[in-house]
Formats: structure tokens, sequence, C-alpha cells
């Protein structure tokens, strides 16, 4: 719709429902402004992707929806916080943004949670995603931890230390995915990440 434009200041008005698919994809986008009484329940998949935001987005309490990687290989801000509406987020949504350092999420939410800026599922079981830009060189995966999302690690630099692991599979996860010490991606790494299994 508004491919590889600049936009100084984007302004959603009350009656928008949906961002669709590509809306704003590749955008160079200064201010992005919901309205106060926003009816908005939904971010399409690829709609903010490639896109370069140059303000942090303040969600509305609408949103329920935000699709696969709406935002993903963005410029974004280091943070951001996901409303207590949310209840369904699709994969790689905010990957590849190596801005971002942290996720944080609405105490009142029911089916996300965030621990040290990393996004799970409330119930701890489904690690959703580790912000590309977090700055730590080592991270420990929960031991109830049982479904890793695709894409949850991607562009993180990492080296993988641990022992074989099987994870329940589902559409978004990796399946019977071995992981054996030090097994190196193509990158210089930055992470080392450990499994509690």
């Amino acid at each position: 719709l508004f491919y590889n434009c600049f936009i100084r200041t984007l302004t959603l008005s009350e009656e928008i429902t949906s961002i669709g698919i590509k809306s704003f994809s590749r955008c160079m986008i200064n201010e992005i402004k919901f309205h106060c009484k926003s009816k908005l329940t939904e971010i399409s998949s690829y709609a903010f992707y490639k896109s370069e935001n140059r303000s942090e987005i303040q969600f509305p309490n609408s949103i329920i929806n935000i699709g696969n990687y709406s935002f993903a290989y963005g410029k974004i801000f280091a943070s951001i916080t996901l409303p207590n509406s949310v209840s369904s987020i699709g994969i790689g949504f905010f990957g590849e943004c190596f801005q971002l350092e942290s996720i944080t999420v609405s105490s009142r939410n029911s089916h996300y949670k965030s621990v040290e800026g990393v996004l799970f599922s409330k119930d701890g079981s489904k690690l959703l995603r580790y912000p590309s830009g977090k700055k730590e060189t080592s991270y420990r995966v929960p031991s109830n931890v049982e479904i890793i999302y695709d894409s949850a690690f991607s562009c993180s630099n990492y080296y993988i230390e641990g022992t074989p692991i099987k994870c329940h599979f589902d559409s978004n996860s990796w399946k019977n995915y071995n992981v054996h010490a030090k097994i190196q991606t193509s990158y210089e790494p930055h992470l080392i990440f450990s499994l509690d299994w």
C-alpha cells in the first residue's frame, strides 16, 4: 500500500481495525500514533517488514493479533511493550531487529510474559523470542520450556551448548532438534545459550 515510502507521522484513526499485509513494508516512519480510543485489533504479517521506525511505538490496548514477521528486519527502538490485550503473536514478529534489546509484556496479559526481556507464553512452556540486540553473552533456556518457536533465536549469533534434546512439535517449533556442544552458526557468536533439559 505505502511500500518504500517516507512518512513523517503515521496517525491511525479510531475506526481502523486492521493494518494489512505489507502495508508499510520498507517505509521510513518518524512517528506512529494510535488514537486514544483505537479499535485496531490486528497488525498483519509483514505489515512493517524492513521498515525504519524512529520513535517508540505505544501499542493500543485494543491489539489482539500481531502477525508473522510484522516488524522483522526493521530498524526499531531498544525496547517494546506488549499490552494486556495481545493474545496471538506470529513467528519472527521482531526477527532480526538488531536494536531490540528487551521485550516487556503487561503484567495483566493472560497469554504472554517477559522474563529478563525474553518473551514466553504465560506458563513459561514456550519460548517465543530472544531479542536480537540483547547484550548478554550467555543464556540458559529454563527447564520448563517445551517448545522453542521458529526464529526465537534467529540472528542472535550464538553457540549452542547442551545435550541432545527433543522438543514437542507444532507448526512454529523445532522438532527433535538435536543440539550438541558448541554447534556454531556461520557468524562469530556473541551468545552461548544452554539447555537445562
